[in-house]
């Protein structure tokens, strides 16, 4: 595996200057340091936005948006003002979206490979004698959607490139035999293994037309709950001191790969399902800590590639990506935590937040179309930080509500996680 290694973000000198391109990464106030606390897809042609708030001074029309059908429902629970809203009956449904989604992978039988009797297949391939490969790759397709996977499609060599939200790299592509039928190979190329089988088994089932592909299976509880180690001696609590103090060593390693394992570390130390009560409580507070190292790395990266990251129009270096999705994955993870807080109005009406990372937020919540992750991400801490009432006025003014729109239709497309948690946050924000 070849890792190009990340710049070095260039600072600046000028602490007064309130650009975020320019802000020099010197973290969190230290009031948060107290122990104590394109393929052609139709747009949106519903419901309009009649913000219910009005007071707010927002203009109505910076509201006045085309609303996602299938948020129909909840809006008109949700909102005081249902009367003012227009419903035509030419609602697109969910399961049209997904019929259309279909042609974004539409494989002839003349544009695959024939196999021949010595072609080194994967093990991670399925014949399927009777079946169609349009039909194959629109359920493929559908089913990399729903799994919310980065998909590049080539329809000529009948080939998938994917990447998975947890950055497992792998290639699909469609084979036609001799004595007929179709040949799917699923081919990793990076990434953990038991994730890619993950994957692999979705993709192989979706293209069987077997059952549904999200099925998991079940979790298996605590480990804490098994028989063998159930009378065992109650170990001491971690020291989430020393175990921080670890991950911000790796962090300042200009190594890429030890410094993108470091991320990982923080963002599972940061997550309740995955650390103790304790680890999760000490990180998610020095995330947004002045005075720790923590909060400074977490800026550095996230101001280091921001300007790069929204100005591509195609996919650039994937490690810088991943190394951009892990920071806001850390940082909704930690805000998901400081939300039921005494410390999270704080945290929102900080002047860093508002003058550094709610720009870059709203930027990176554009950038779906190349970075669907990066902008599934962003969405998601602007969720939590919508809760605010003064931080969702700014939002507002930043017309949040287009860009969240763009972000539901562009999901609708391609991207299920993201297509939801635009439409989540859409509704949060608009009430």
């Amino acid at each position: 595996m070849n890792n190009n290694n990340a710049q070095q973000p260039n600072e600046s000198d000028n602490e007064d200057d309130i650009s975020w391109k320019d802000y020099k990464p010197v973290g969190f106030p230290g009031i948060f340091s107290s122990p104590d606390v394109k393929e052609q897809q139709p747009k949106f042609s519903s419901v309009k936005i009649h913000h219910p708030i009005s007071d707010f001074g927002v203009r109505d029309q910076q509201m006045s948006r085309s609303m996602p059908s299938r948020l129909e429902a909840p809006y008109r629970k949700q909102s005081s003002k249902t009367s003012d809203n227009v419903y035509p009956k030419d609602l697109k449904s969910k399961d049209l979206q997904k019929n259309l989604n279909h042609s974004k992978w539409s494989v002839a039988e003349n544009s695959m490979e024939v196999l021949t009797e010595d072609f080194p297949l994967e093990r991670t391939s399925r014949h399927f004698p009777d079946s169609d490969a349009s039909e194959i790759s629109s359920r493929i397709c559908e089913c990399l959607r729903e799994r919310s996977v980065q998909a590049n499609y080539n329809n000529k060599k009948a080939k998938a490139k994917c990447v998975s939200m947890e950055n497992v790299k792998f290639r699909i592509q469609l084979f036609s035999s001799e004595s007929g039928g179709v040949t799917v190979e699923v081919q990793r190329r990076r990434g953990d293994g038991v994730a890619f089988m993950r994957e692999c088994r979705a993709v192989l089932n979706a293209a069987a037309g077997n059952g549904s592909t999200l099925d998991e299976p079940r979790s298996l509880g605590s480990v804490s709950e098994l028989k063998c180690i159930r009378n065992a001696t109650n170990v001491s609590p971690p020291d989430a001191q020393s175990e921080v103090a670890r991950v911000e060593k790796m962090l300042s390693d200009r190594k890429e790969d030890t410094s993108l394992h470091a991320l990982e570390l923080l963002r599972d130390m940061c997550d309740p399902v995955k650390s103790s009560a304790i680890i999760v409580e000490a990180v998610s507070r020095r995330v947004f800590d002045k005075k720790s190292d923590t909060c400074s790395h977490l800026l550095r990266i996230l101001q280091s590639s921001a300007e790069d990251i929204t100005s591509r129009t195609e996919e650039g270096n994937s490690w810088t990506a991943f190394k951009y999705q892990l920071v806001l994955n850390v940082m909704a993870n930690a805000l998901s935590v400081m939300h039921d807080s005494d410390q999270f109005s704080i945290i929102c009406q900080d002047r860093s937040m508002n003058r550094i990372v709610v720009p870059i937020l709203l930027k990176l919540v554009t950038v779906g179309r190349v970075y669907p992750h990066i902008s599934f991400f962003a969405i998601k801490c602007v969720s939590f930080l919508a809760s605010d009432h003064r931080v969702r006025l700014d939002l507002l003014e930043a017309d949040v509500i287009s860009s969240l729109i763009d972000a539901a239709d562009l999901g609708l497309e391609s991207h299920e996680n993201l297509a939801t948690m635009a439409e989540n946050t859409l509704l949060k924000c608009s009430h």
